[in-house]
């Protein structure tokens, strides 16, 4: 777990997965997150998906938080809310990503349009799919050290199926 970095008196950085900035005085302050907590976006970015969740819960546990200021979104008095939709969201994203392995072994691109498809996700440019894909990816990763996929590779094509 990241440890909190003070950068001036009531001005502090909590490192990790979701960046945050917390700011106060000692009575209350704002809380300025990165698109880690978003406005619940069925694909939330991420490059580690396990870690991401650790850190959201831990920001759900802050306390004197007046303010949330998400990456994306409106700022909102209910963090512990926030943190809990986003969970939420997280979760969808990787039960979505085991349930498309889960149809049979296919490579990233081809979970990737399961996925979309499950959740309702429509991708029109090359930038959204580049960055669905590697949330995919992440949340492969996450289920590879579950135990709960694995990986083979099948006529040159490295494959995502179902763990044993």
């Amino acid at each position: 777990m990241a440890s909190v970095v003070s950068l001036a008196p009531g001005v502090h950085f909590l490192p990790g997965a979701v960046n945050s900035l917390v700011v106060g005085d000692g009575r209350g302050g704002a809380l300025l997150v990165d698109a880690g907590l978003d406005d619940g976006h069925p694909l939330t970015f991420c490059a580690a998906s396990a870690l991401q969740k650790e850190a959201a819960a831990r920001l759900g546990k802050l306390e004197g938080v007046c303010v949330t200021l998400p990456g994306h979104g409106e700022p909102t008095p209910d963090l512990p809310g926030l943190v809990a939709a986003n969970l939420a969201a997280y979760a969808r994203t990787t039960a979505a990503v085991l349930e498309a392995v889960q149809v049979g072994a296919a490579g990233v691109d081809d979970l990737l349009v399961r996925v979309c498809g499950a959740l309702g996700v429509t991708m029109e440019s090359v930038g959204a799919v580049v960055l669905n894909r590697a949330v995919v990816s992440a949340h492969l990763t996450e289920l590879l050290e579950a135990g709960q996929v694995r990986m083979k590779v099948h006529g040159k094509r490295l494959l995502f199926v179902a763990g044993e």
